[in-house]
């Protein structure tokens, strides 16, 4: 739980660090099984970002 402090300017009560440590850990399980699925070399995106312009102002 001290690294889940150590940026923090006041310690967070230790329930609520608990839980911050569990998502971090939820998080990086989730991440490790996604990084194992290697897509391959020349696969199609599932979508591509297109922006929008930006809106003129008054509308």
């Amino acid at each position: 739980m001290a690294a889940v402090n150590a940026w923090l300017p006041a310690p967070m009560p230790p329930e609520q660090a608990r839980k911050v440590a569990e998502a971090g850990r939820s998080m990086q399980k989730t991440l490790e099984s996604l990084r194992a699925c290697r897509l391959p070399e020349g696969s199609e995106p599932a979508f591509v970002f297109q922006p929008h312009p930006p809106r003129k102002a008054g509308r």
